[in-house]
């Protein structure tokens, strides 16, 4: 018989925290694709090919992403130790996450294509082990947080989900200096949030204790398991509208300092320069906008967001 689990309720510092690492993993990745790697794409192989520089990076990173990400989710669920389920693999990949960022910085060489498959090498790492430490990361909310604190658990994700963004994308005009910016700079900046964000998850959440009995683990049944809520009607238009959008929306972000360069060039708005260089360009399209979605319901939000995309594009 299954027996459900009495979880503690939060407190608002609690909740915060649970969310404290998602900050520094999406001031992470906007760092990384919108600044970081798009300017690498551009050092390595120069303007003539850095849209191909570019996407062949991108690429390897997204399978490496699609397979790790729910392989290690599942492998959460069924191996416990004393420190938890979830906390291990946080641990582990956030540090050798930071240890990867260390290659992206000092990897590339300007001009030099030869540089470009230990640069690869080096992103494959970052990807890996940032989605084992995301994967089960994702699972703690549901882990720890009673359901009537569900609502107010996910404001505080979102919520440090929009920061660590903007914190990423402002990172640039931070670290820009007589039209340079600092890319190592940045990269220090990304380990030390990320360390910090991993550090108050870990320590003030705490994990209940594992159910007694954890399936093990099993390929057939781990592989039907991808498949089988492609069953549900919702379900598979939740996944198709959500691939459409992040499509659309990857394809478009991860080039747009190109775009900036190539396009735009000079970078002043009503006589005034605002930026210096493309890198610190894009960072004012991270810069958020008053939030009149607020009052909306979250279908009609989600509507409204896309139709706010398809002008600019």
């Amino acid at each position: 018989m299954t027996t459900s689990v009495i979880r503690p309720r939060m407190s608002h510092l609690q909740q915060a925290m649970l969310s404290l690492y998602w900050f520094g993993t999406n001031m992470h990745w906007t760092a990384i694709l919108l600044i970081t790697l798009p300017k690498q794409a551009f050092l390595i192989g120069g303007d003539a090919v850095k849209g191909q520089t570019l996407g062949v990076v991108l690429l390897i990173g997204a399978f490496v992403s699609m397979i790790v990400a729910p392989l290690f989710g599942a492998l959460s669920d069924r191996i416990t130790t004393s420190f938890g389920r979830r906390r291990p693999w946080i641990v582990a990949g956030t540090v050798m996450n930071i240890v990867g960022l260390y290659g992206l910085a000092f990897f590339p060489r300007e001009g030099d294509l030869s540089s470009l498959p230990l640069y690869i090498v080096a992103f494959m790492w970052v990807e890996f082990w940032n989605n084992v430490a995301t994967a089960p990361f994702s699972a703690l909310i549901p882990d720890v947080v009673p359901k009537d604190q569900r609502g107010s658990a996910s404001g505080w994700y979102g919520l440090m989900s929009m920061l660590g963004n903007f914190v990423g994308g402002v990172s640039a005009l931070i670290f820009t200096r007589n039209g340079v910016t600092d890319l190592t700079a940045i990269y220090y900046l990304i380990g030390v949030l990320l360390f910090l964000g991993m550090l108050g998850t870990v320590v003030f959440v705490k994990e209940p204790p594992a159910p007694e009995h954890l399936p093990p683990f099993r390929l057939g049944e781990f592989l039907r398991g991808l498949i089988g809520p492609l069953r549900d009607h919702d379900f598979r238009w939740v996944f198709v509208t959500r691939f459409l959008m992040v499509m659309g929306t990857f394809t478009v972000q991860e080039f747009l300092q190109f775009f900036m360069r190539d396009v735009v060039k000079d970078f002043t708005l009503f006589g005034k320069q605002m930026a210096t260089n493309a890198e610190s360009a894009v960072s004012f399209f991270i810069i958020p906008r008053p939030r009149v979605r607020t009052r909306l319901r979250r279908i009609s939000s989600g509507g409204l967001g896309a139709g706010e995309r398809c002008p600019a594009l």
